[in-house]
């Protein structure tokens, strides 16, 4: 009775350890596409900073700084959203990458993409949802898998090369 205890304590431990953190990320990344943090809202706080540092660019430098901003924000998002699924469910394995993984925090990732664009962007009243942020989101995490994987093959070449 008491190693069931270990194996269910065993295993709620990983799910708070690899899992809550993906959960928060998927709460946050909710409501960062609330109303809130619409364009236009996220444009009066670039707004107001610019002023407070007395800088005024002219013509629509404002408008271009914060469109480029809030792309750059989808695909970071969606990099961290992916990483932390990819280490959800590597967990506690000794193996360090698994094409699996991979796949399965990329189409999780996108999913989400698709549900929070199509689903819940495209029914909140300031926001609209597109195709093109998903793909945009699509790319940061398949980025993001893609560091994932050079950093692994550099590392086990550091390892063969000083094992030899």
């Amino acid at each position: 009775m008491a190693e069931s205890f270990g194996v269910r304590s065993g295993q709620a431990t990983r799910l708070w350890k690899y899992w809550l953190p993906v959960t928060m990320m998927l709460g946050l990344m909710y409501y960062l596409s609330t109303d809130l943090f619409s364009g236009a809202n996220t444009l009066h706080c670039m707004d107001l900073v610019l002023h407070l540092l007395h800088r005024h660019p002219q013509g629509n430098g404002v408008s271009d700084a914060n469109h480029l901003m809030r792309k750059a924000a989808h695909m970071l998002e969606y990099a961290m959203l992916v990483t932390l699924l990819f280490r959800a469910f590597r967990a506690d394995s000794p193996l360090k990458w698994k094409v699996n993984w991979a796949v399965y925090s990329l189409l999780l990732s996108i999913s989400w993409a698709f549900v929070d664009e199509l689903v819940h962007q495209a029914h909140t009243r300031s926001r609209s949802g597109s195709i093109w942020d998903v793909v945009l989101d699509a790319g940061g995490a398949l980025g993001a898998l893609l560091v994932l994987a050079m950093l692994d093959r550099r590392v086990a070449r550091c390892k063969a090369h000083s094992a030899s």
